[in-house]
C-alpha cells in the first residue's frame, strides 16, 4: 500500500473533545478558542498552502490541558 505524501509542511492537531459536565476535557480547557487562534494566525500569516489546522477528538491526555501535536508527534500542553 502505497501512501500519499501531506500536501502540508506542517499539520497540528488540535484536541477539542468535549465530555459530560463536569468531567475535563480539552474543549473546556479551552481547545476550541486555540484551534481558532491557530487558524487566524495560519491565515494572518499567509501560510494557508503549507500548515494547516485539524480539530481532533480525544488524543488520551485530557488531564495535561489542550493536546496539541504537531506532525512530529511531538506532544504539546496549554
Amino acid at each position: 500500500m502505497e501512501l500519499d505524501k501531506v500536501p502540508y509542511e506542517r499539520v497540528i492537531l488540535v484536541c477539542c473533545n468535549e465530555r459530560d459536565e463536569g468531567r475535563k476535557c480539552c474543549n473546556s480547557s479551552g481547545g476550541s478558542d486555540i484551534r481558532q487562534k491557530l487558524k487566524e494566525t495560519v491565515k494572518e500569516f499567509k501560510l494557508q498552502k503549507s500548515v494547516i489546522i485539524v480539530k481532533t477528538g480525544c488524543m488520551g491526555k485530557c488531564n495535561t490541558g489542550v493536546n496539541r501535536s504537531d506532525k512530529g508527534c511531538r506532544w504539546r500542553n496549554k
